[in-house]
This record gives C-alpha cells, sequence and structure tokens, in this order.
C-alpha cells in the first residue's frame, strides 16, 4: 500500500520526556518533526533538502491530532509508529534511536 508521504529512512527521539519529540528524515530528504504536547501530536514535514528547523518554522503540518489530556507530553515511540502507521502518513525503515 503507497503511503501519502513515502518512506522515513531515520528517525531519532530526541526528547523522551515532556514534550516527546522525535527528529527524522525521508527518503525524499525532507526532516520530519514529531512532538506530543499538551496531549496533541503533531507531525510536520519540510521541504526537500530542508532542516527539522524548516519543517518546524514553514513546514507542513501534515498530522494534529488530540490524543491525550491537556497535561500529556509523553508518549511511547510504538505509539507514535502505531499512528503514524494507522494513518497512512509513512513507512518507516529507519531504526529509532
Amino acid at each position: 500500500m503507497k503511503t501519502k508521504y513515502g518512506v522515513i529512512k531515520e528517525l531519532e527521539c530526541t526528547c523522551s520526556c515532556c514534550p516527546s519529540q522525535w527528529e527524522g528524515v525521508t527518503e525524499n530528504n525532507e526532516a520530519v518533526y514529531i512532538r506530543y504536547r499538551w496531549g496533541r501530536l503533531t507531525i510536520e514535514l519540510s521541504k526537500p533538502d530542508g532542516t527539522v528547523f524548516d519543517a518546524i518554522r514553514n513546514g507542513e503540518l501534515i498530522y494534529s491530532e488530540r490524543i491525550g489530556g491537556e497535561l500529556d507530553g509523553d508518549i511511547s515511540p510504538e505509539e507514535v509508529k502505531r499512528i503514524i502507521v494507522e494513518n497512512n502518513l509513512f513507512e518507516i525503515r529507519g531504526e529509532e534511536e
């Protein structure tokens, strides 16, 4: 099945506490920024050859959903991957660190 945004080839947890955050790179060399804060999971995507800062500042918000309470900011990597796959956003090939 084809995904909406391609393949994440690298994915790294950059903060495991509140807020939980991940940074990644797609096979098209787009930066991916994933953040869970205030109970809302957001995923932003830069243009090709962009940086994570590009994704944060002026990237495309490709996913935003409140999945927890207002004070929630901690989510497991397994839960994030499940949400990505269930919403057909990306295929994840990279190993998370």
